[in-house]
């Protein structure tokens, strides 16, 4: 059973104007649910019903804080209620952490791998036969180093190029 819970302003604010007892039984369904997890029974008028479907997701918030407290901490997001650029940074860390777990190292991309990369990312330019040349050509190096992530290689391809796609020369007028 809990001890305590947030009583938002909102709660009274939505019933203030409402008949006394309409609030009595609004306020004690809060205070049930909120203190020892009751939810509403078949007798609750429809009124206080939906006034209570509006507070029951804050109430659980704050249960969910207040256990992830108990616990040591905020509990992180389940995957389901992640916004969609989370679920896109996500998955690829998890791309980028199943290529540095391979045993045998770096995995070299196809073209259609780069094409579908650069799609994701809305670059509108035609990199991925150049940028696979070079650095098939190099043995997948930077430098000395064996490439640990091509993904952030080819952003510093097309930093690196100015915005010219693959085959285009800067021409320079004296």
């Amino acid at each position: 059973m809990t001890t305590h819970f947030t009583f938002f302003a909102s709660y009274y604010e939505a019933v203030e104007h409402l008949e006394p007892e309409i609030k009595a039984e609004f306020f004690d369904l809060i205070f049930k649910y909120a203190l020892r997890d009751e939810e509403p029974k078949d007798t609750t008028t429809p009124i206080v019903k939906s006034l209570f479907m509006m507070a029951k997701p804050n109430l659980d918030t704050s249960k969910a804080k207040r256990e992830a407290g108990k616990a040591g901490g905020k509990q992180k997001l389940s995957k389901a209620k992640q916004s969609p650029s989370d679920k896109e940074k996500e998955k690829e860390k998890e791309k980028d952490n199943i290529e540095r777990k391979k045993s045998h190292g770096f995995i070299a991309p196809t073209i259609a791998d780069v094409k579908r990369y650069c799609e994701e990312k809305n670059y509108h330019f035609s990199y991925s036969e150049g940028f696979i040349d070079f650095y098939d050509s190099k043995g997948w190096k930077v430098g000395k180093n064996k490439m640990v992530s091509w993904r952030s290689a080819l952003s510093g391809w097309i930093k690196r190029s100015g915005g010219k796609e693959d085959g285009e020369e800067e021409l320079i007028f004296a």
